[in-house]
């Protein structure tokens, strides 16, 4: 049984915590990175207190003391560009798909075209990896296992799903489905050409944009389809640019990869995944936290990147999976132009140590290396994740 003091103790760490003010960190272009209380962002410039800043000068928004979800993991949709929306299908023609989108207490009903959708998925499942993309016909996954293909067409909460099998049209209830995955030969992304921003909300949402604003109260989203999305401020965790000036690592390809294997294991560079092709995952204080952007690496890669003097700051974070590695042990070894940077030569990360946070000035370098050798685990769980690494100007 706890103690008095125990009990008191943590009910004044639990109203202290719960009072203490939110604190958002932007981080900037030109190095500068500001922790406010309060924000909003109008006629392109972000206000913080009495302080403005260009909108375009922002390529990271987070909210601190607070992890960054995971994915949803049942009554999700899944857009080809990146959208993750926990929800409720609602309804569908055969050319869209109508989601009601779970953002918390609100609900909201969007439209996406079918061939922007990479799947449904209805019920939560005990695997980390997303259902391989169908080549040729659509696919509905039934709760038991069965698979069906075909061509999707009506949607109805009452009639369930059409499905023309080679002419023959069937209906398959919604509460005998499990997931659908669409014809990937009719994919189309739908990925804007420019700059455009990835929301993370607190159920773990990722809602894709290619313009939002803020009063400080409410934020006022157009998603990549048209349509408007306004959530309470206070429902956001974080806002990540996406092809801006701050260059994502994950654009570059490494001007030199060697993989030395261990025994008959072999390992592939995966971009936006770890290396096990699961939810890119770190540890925080002492929790769990999702990442979309990064490398999936493993103990034994060597790589190097060209660099070209064009940047003068490398900024990530970096650690051992929070699922997939929490039992390995791996030296990491980060080098400019072959030197050692200090701090970086043979570093340890086991179980024991959290997210890492990457603040390398590069000004003028040439080469950027990252070398993972295994420790005195050799090759178990040596699942390391380097993710949201930007190279800014």
């Amino acid at each position: 049984m706890k103690s008095l003091f125990a009990i008191v103790s943590t009910l004044i760490y639990a109203s202290v915590s719960s009072a203490a003010p939110p604190e958002w960190v932007f981080r900037t272009t030109t190095g500068e990175n500001l922790t406010v209380p309060s924000w909003s962002l109008e006629e392109g410039e972000y206000k913080l207190g009495e302080k403005k800043i260009p909108f375009s000068q922002v390529y990271a928004v987070e909210l601190t003391r607070t992890p960054r979800p995971q994915w949803p993991s049942s009554g999700e949709i899944v857009t080809l560009a990146g959208d993750r929306l926990a929800g409720e299908l609602v309804g569908g023609d055969g050319s869209k798909i109508i989601w009601k989108a779970n953002f918390g207490k609100v609900g909201i009903e969007l439209s996406f075209p079918m061939s922007a959708i990479a799947f449904v998925q209805f019920q939560g499942t005990e695997s980390r990896l997303d259902p391989e993309p169908n080549k040729g016909r659509d696919l509905i996954r039934l709760s038991g296992g069965e698979e069906l293909t075909g061509a999707i067409g009506t949607i109805t909460l009452k009639e369930g799903i059409t499905l023309d099998e080679m002419g023959k049209k069937k209906q398959v209830a919604l509460n005998k489905v499990q997931a659908l995955v669409f014809n990937s030969d009719l994919a189309r992304p739908r990925i804007p050409r420019g700059v455009y921003h990835r929301i993370t909300t607190r159920n773990g949402n990722r809602l894709l944009t290619t313009k939002f604003t803020s009063d400080g109260k409410e934020v006022q989203i157009a998603n990549l389809f048209g349509e408007k999305v306004t959530l309470a401020q206070t429902e956001i965790l974080a806002i990540d640019e996406i092809n801006g000036k701050a260059m994502d690592l994950i654009t570059f390809k490494p001007s030199e990869f060697r993989y030395t294997p261990f025994d008959d294991e072999t390992f592939a560079l995966k971009l936006n995944r770890n290396v096990l092709g699961q939810p890119l995952t770190l540890k925080k204080s002492g929790q769990t936290n999702g990442y979309d952007s990064g490398l999936g690496l493993h103990s034994g890669m060597n790589l190097k990147y060209a660099l070209e003097g064009k940047f003068k700051k490398l900024e990530g974070k970096i650690g051992l999976d929070a699922i997939s590695g929490v039992r390995g042990e791996v030296l990491v070894t980060i080098k400019l132009d072959g030197k050692p940077v200090e701090g970086w030569s043979d570093r340890q990360f086991t179980f024991k140590d959290e997210t890492v946070n990457i603040e390398i000035g590069v000004e003028g370098v040439k080469e950027l290396q990252i070398e993972i050798k295994r420790g005195k685990l050799g090759p178990v769980q040596g699942v390391l994740n380097l993710v949201n690494v930007k190279l800014l100007p």
